[in-house]
């Protein structure tokens, strides 16, 4: 994808936060009409790697949901992102890594108890070459309690352009526990694995990524800010061992039915799922 298309899904996020923070929009939503979320993410991120010396990167990251229920408990959502990783102390030379993806979601609510999505995606990643690919899989939400919510996906991945193949599943699991109305945290565990053939010999490339997000919602407007940090460990290039941390800052506009007066375990129950980040998040 061009560059001119990410500014483009940027300034479709732009719009969405607009429509978010607009009370005329706090009013649409999740009754008959189209309900969504827009995220914006700031990352700072540590590599240690097993050979060679530390670094750092910055990652910017948009994100944007929209939603229409279709009747019957089923809804059907769409979804965009967006991220550049900025590798700006790597050696000599300075350059990025640019993934995006767009995709949708068929989801079915369990009567408030809980939802499925039947997720399908195309993605794209630029280093310099593009490499583009697809993923399809489930995502899950449990309303346990009013405080508890837990949540779980897993699917398949492939990239394969130009000779360059990789392939491979992904798994999540992870909850949030509401101490009230307003503040929550979020706990989550994520593995993705690929083989990865055509740039020399063949590797398998694993990651275990742990992470932690305490939120806040506003009341005022639909906005929920966050600030998260997660630990990674990384097998890549047939070299075990390598870690990164990860120290990020977030926030998020609601649009729909209830999204500016409702508490923070409902505004997440009611928005969009949210696009995955599995598999382009952490490169040795």
């Amino acid at each position: 994808m061009t560059k001119l298309a990410y500014l483009s899904s940027t300034a479709l996020c732009a719009l969405a936060l607009v429509a978010g923070v607009s009370p005329a929009a706090a009013d649409g939503g999740m009754g008959n009409q189209l309900y969504g979320s827009a995220n914006f993410d700031y990352d700072w991120t540590m590599y240690n790697p097993k050979m060679g010396s530390d670094f750092h990167t910055h990652t910017f990251i948009g994100q944007g949901a929209i939603g229409v229920p279709l009747g019957n408990g089923w809804s059907g959502q769409a979804n965009f992102s967006f991220e550049t990783q900025q590798f700006n102390n790597f050696g000599p030379a300075n350059f990025s890594v640019d993934t995006w993806q767009i995709g949708g979601v068929a989801a079915y609510q369990f009567d408030g108890q809980g939802r499925l999505g039947f997720d399908l995606a195309y993605q794209s990643l630029d280093f310099g070459a593009t490499v583009d690919g697809y993923r399809a899989g489930l995502q899950g939400e449990l309303f346990w309690r009013p405080d508890v919510t837990f949540r779980a996906a897993a699917g398949y991945q492939d990239y394969d352009t130009n000779g360059l193949r990789g392939d491979g599943f992904y798994g999540s699991a992870g909850g949030s526990y509401y101490f009230s109305r307003n503040i929550g945290f979020r706990g989550n565990v994520d593995y993705y694995t690929y083989n990865v053939r055509g740039i020399g010999p063949s590797f398998d490339y694993n990651a275990w990524d742990f992470g932690g997000k305490l939120q806040y919602k506003c009341d005022t407007y639909p906005l929920v800010f966050g600030a998260h940090a997660n630990y990674a460990t990384v097998d890549a290039f047939n070299v075990n061992g390598n870690d990164a941390w990860n120290l990020g800052i977030s926030v998020t506009a609601l649009f729909g039915i209830g999204a500016q007066d409702s508490s923070l375990r409902d505004a997440e129950a009611n928005a969009p799922f949210e696009s995955l980040r599995t598999g382009v998040k952490y490169l040795f």
